[in-house]
This record gives C-alpha cells, sequence and structure tokens, in this order.
C-alpha cells in the first residue's frame, strides 16, 4: 500500500509539473508570435533600430522556451521512471500470487498428518515435541514450518493449481529468483512437495504453533 501511496504522490507531482509547463509554453508561443510580427514590421518600415530591438527581444523568448522543453523532457523522464517502477511492482505482485497457488501442497500434507495423529491423545508440550521429531524426518524446521501455515492462510480459494499440476512441475517452476518478495517460503514449500512426492508424513499440529505475522 506504502507503494502505491507513493506512486500515486509522484504522478500527482508529475500532473502538476506538466500542467505548469504547458501553461508556460503556450505564453511563450504567444509572445513568440507577436515579436516576429512586430520585428516583420519594423523590417518592411525599414526601422532598423526597432528591428534589432525585437530580435533581441526574440532571442531571450527563445531561449525560454528551450527551457521549458528541456524541462518538459525532464517530466517525460520522470513518468517513464514511475511507468518502470509500476510495471515492476505489477511483476512482482503477479509473481507472489502465483507462489500462494502452492497452498494444496500444504493441505496434502496437513491430512497426511492428521491421520497419522488421529488415534493421539496428549497435552500441547507433548504434541509439539512429537511435531519436532517428525519435521526432522523430512529436514523442516519449526520455523520453516510456521512459514508454510502462513503461507496456507494468506492464500485463499482462487489460488488452486495442484490438480493440474505434478509433483516434478511444482518443484520445477518452485525457484526462488521467480518469487521477490516472498522468497523465505519457497525452500520450506520445496520440502513440503518433497515430502508429499515421496510419501513421508509431517505433523499439522499449526494450533500449538504461534505464526508470525506478515
Amino acid at each position: 500500500m506504502a507503494d502505491i501511496d507513493n506512486f500515486e504522490y509522484k504522478l500527482e507531482n508529475i500532473e502538476s509539473k506538466n500542467t505548469k509547463s504547458r501553461k508556460e509554453l503556450d505564453k511563450k508561443y504567444r509572445e513568440q508570435e507577436s515579436i516576429l510580427n512586430d520585428m516583420w514590421k519594423g523590417l518592411s518600415n525599414k526601422d532598423w533600430d526597432q528591428s534589432l530591438k525585437y530580435f533581441g527581444t526574440l532571442v531571450d523568448n527563445s531561449g525560454h522556451i528551450l527551457e521549458i522543453v528541456k524541462g518538459q523532457n525532464e517530466i517525460v523522464q520522470d513518468n517513464i521512471s514511475i511507468t518502470r517502477d509500476v510495471l515492476k511492482l505489477l511483476r512482482n505482485s503477479r509473481r507472489n500470487t502465483e507462489l500462494l497457488r502452492y497452498s494444496d501442497w500444504i493441505t496434502d500434507l496437513i491430512q497426511e498428518i492428521n491421520n497419522k495423529l488421529d488415534n493421539i491423545e496428549d497435552d500441547a508440550n507433548t504434541s509439539i515435541q512429537l511435531l519436532r521429531k517428525i519435521l526432522d524426518e523430512v529436514s523442516i524446521t519449526l520455523d520453516e514450518f510456521e512459514l508454510l501455515m502462513a503461507l496456507k492462510w494468506k492464500s485463499n480459494d482462487e489460488f488452486h493449481i495442484k490438480e493440474s499440476q505434478t509433483e516434478a512441475e511444482a518443484l520445477e517452476t518452485l525457484k526462488p529468483e521467480s518469487f521477490s518478495e516472498l522468497q523465505c517460503f519457497v525452500e520450506p514449500l520445496r520440502k513440503a512437495i518433497n515430502a508429499v512426492k515421496f510419501g513421508e508424513i509431517i505433523s499439522c499440529l499449526y494450533i500449538f504453533l504461534p505464526i508470525r505475522a506478515f
């Protein structure tokens, strides 16, 4: 949201500069036409002193027009820059959204663990110790498991691709360089997919885990 507000502020600033520059340029163009008309009148009347005076004024006015045009070029460059920044933000947002669509693989892991722990009734501390032991079997830390749960909750019903995607395809497309702001989720998610791929079991006792807000 902060990025969008910043872009909006920059855009409003560019619009304000462009409006001011356009008005100044229109004014100078009108002055240019008037100066030229007066200069040609002086030349027609062979009033050389007056014509020379208008010529000097014409040179000065042309210099002002050139400065305004240079300023407009800077405005164009600023506009190009903000456009590139917006495109980068949109590209990163699309990639991060794509990562959320892998949450179905986390659901599979959760289901496997639920099946294993159906008959276990114990207090939270014992369950967490069991969770840690099972996670160790597939090289997933508690911190990584928290990230997986956070990713699962961050996604929603519109992000689902597992049914049309094999484990190999998921691992092939799931690369850190493809996801700019959510790279911390990539490695835990790859481990989760591998755990499902090889039929290994990890736990989903997420009700006992403090999930980090992000």
